[in-house]
């Protein structure tokens, strides 16, 4: 992360500079949800002294491959956590699954519309459950 907002600050084209002050975590179950929650207020409370263009030009993504937050839990807390999400500067991506990892981007596939798009992605965090299947 500090290496991004180090780059970030070398960089005079504002696309650049974005691109390297995007973040995505994977995952919105508590993990995903507190990460990307902490790491915006950490680098917007504590580096944005040090780093203001580069806070400005900030992106935090949570990505789910579900249409909630918080899948596994009841709707009303899935609901209640969209809501303070939304008050927050977290870009939430629901309905969303990741297909392929790259150094500096992730390919994602909308599963509603089944478009394939790409998220430019200095630092991404994994944290999915994980699923085994029986091979038949």
């Amino acid at each position: 992360m500090l290496d991004a907002l180090e780059s970030a600050a070398l960089q005079d084209d504002p696309s650049e500079k974005t691109n390297l002050c995007t973040f995505v975590v994977v995952g919105a179950g508590p993990t995903g949800v507190e990460f990307a929650t902490e790491l915006d207020d950490h680098i917007r409370k504590d580096l944005a002294s040090i780093y203001p263009a580069e806070v400005a030009a900030l992106k935090i993504v949570l990505i789910s491959s579900t249409n909630d937050l918080f899948s596994s839990y009841d709707k009303k807390i899935s609901d209640f956590t969209k809501l303070v999400l939304n008050q927050s500067r977290v870009e939430v991506r629901l309905g969303v699954r990741v297909v392929e990892v790259r150094k500096d981007a992730i390919v994602c596939l909308d599963k509603k519309t089944k478009e394939k798009f790409l998220k430019p992605s200095f630092l991404t965090l994994w944290s999915t459950r994980v699923k085994l299947g029986l091979l038949l």
